[in-house]
């Protein structure tokens, strides 16, 4: 509760400002923004209605319409989140340039619900409030509020945290659309499975989806070059032809297809995981320069990376593996280094047996450690 009175007292005091950077920086936006700064916000409420009944609705009964209208309607979904997460890191992006304050300590904000208690809004945050369609009532609804929650506020209040984080949450509502999307794929093809004979094929030597791999060695080229247009495109191209392999192929239990050359645990994954990739590049094409992003980003890519390997026909078992993706900005060094790794590639032979890794000293909360290689 506090913390929904600190965020409506710090946008007031702010002249909601928050509100009007928004509707700013979705023009700003260019023009592959497809909604206005109003309809970006009720356009979210429609579709995920919208979304939910078509939900229900493939849950009861699997109909190629109701399959498309899905598909679609996430898309839609996923568009407009995407949309909404670049207006709201842009909004903060220009309030930061603005100068005003954003942080507010508990007792700040005590301070300005008490001062709106005894006094009332101040003009401009009245005006604002009847400009975006609030009656007199409900203004005076909303002062009582802040009034009978004045000494609810116990911590400090970050608008630009709170707008950073809300950022990021549109582009996991994204996600949720992109599963959405992936699941109903799942109702249309795999209603009727049929368990492959493993036997037939090698696990032991994985290699990228061969129907895919010019996809995949141009989306990854992208991806080494920071190049997000070309990635936006290579990714619509992807989820396409990933589509077109799903269709084609035999359907087996948990997502997974096969054809006479190879078993693909990974099917579905991958389709949901361009569609997750779809809603980061959209967003970062829009403008959201979050790096937060960027760090999504190269988790969907190293995850698209290994959804795409496949299992061979043994007697077809000399493929290549693509050199894996290079990481964009910053990624989290995890550990430990071994077991030993062992990549094939079209470019070369990368093999790593083994790396130690060895702290030599700790002192004074450093440490020094030395890496060698047999």
């Amino acid at each position: 509760m506090s913390r929904v009175v600190s965020l409506v007292l710090v946008g007031l005091m702010l002249g909601l400002t928050a509100s009007s950077a928004m509707n700013a920086g979705l023009v700003s936006a260019g023009s592959t923004t497809l909604q206005s700064s109003g309809s970006a916000y009720s356009k979210f409420w429609e579709l995920l209605n919208r979304e939910a009944s078509l939900v229900v609705e493939l849950n009861e009964t699997v109909n190629t319409t109701i399959v498309q209208e899905l598909v679609e309607t996430s898309r839609e979904g996923e568009l407009n989140a995407a949309n909404i997460s670049a207006l709201i890191w842009e909004s903060l992006v220009q309030l930061r340039a603005s100068g005003v304050k954003l942080h507010y300590t508990a007792q700040e904000l005590r301070e300005m619900a008490e001062n709106i208690s005894r006094n009332g809004f101040p003009d401009d945050v009245t005006r604002e409030l009847k400009e975006q369609g609030w009656s007199d009532e409900e203004i005076e609804y909303l002062r009582e509020y802040i009034a009978d929650h004045a000494n609810d506020m116990r911590g400090d209040f970050d608008m630009g945290s709170f707008l950073g984080n809300f950022s990021t949450a549109m582009i996991q509502v994204g996600f949720k659309y992109a599963g959405y999307e992936a699941w109903a794929v799942q109702r249309n093809y795999w209603g009727t499975t049929k368990a492959p004979d493993m036997s037939d094929y090698d696990d032991s030597n994985m290699m990228i989806n061969p129907d895919l791999t010019l996809d995949w060695h141009s989306l990854h080229e992208a991806y080494e070059a920071n190049d997000y247009s070309k990635m936006y495109d290579e990714i619509v191209t992807l989820t396409s032809d990933i589509q077109r392999v799903i269709e084609d192929a035999n359907h087996a239990p948990n997502g997974s297809v096969f054809k006479d050359s190879y078993y693909w645990p990974g099917a579905l994954e991958a389709y949901n995981l361009t569609r997750q990739a779809y809603v980061l590049l959209q967003s970062i094409k829009l403008g959201n320069g979050d790096e937060e992003v960027k760090w999504l980003l190269n988790g969907k890519v190293m995850g698209l990376q290994s959804a795409l390997m496949v299992d061979p026909k043994k007697q077809q078992s000399s493929g290549a593996l693509p050199l894996p993706p290079r990481p964009i900005g910053p990624i989290p060094v995890r550990y430990p280094f071994n077991p030993p790794v062992s990549i094939r590639s079209d470019y070369g032979v990368v093999s790593v047996k083994n790396v130690d890794v060895v702290v030599d000293s700790i002192a004074d909360g450093s440490f020094r450690t030395t890496f060698g290689l047999p």
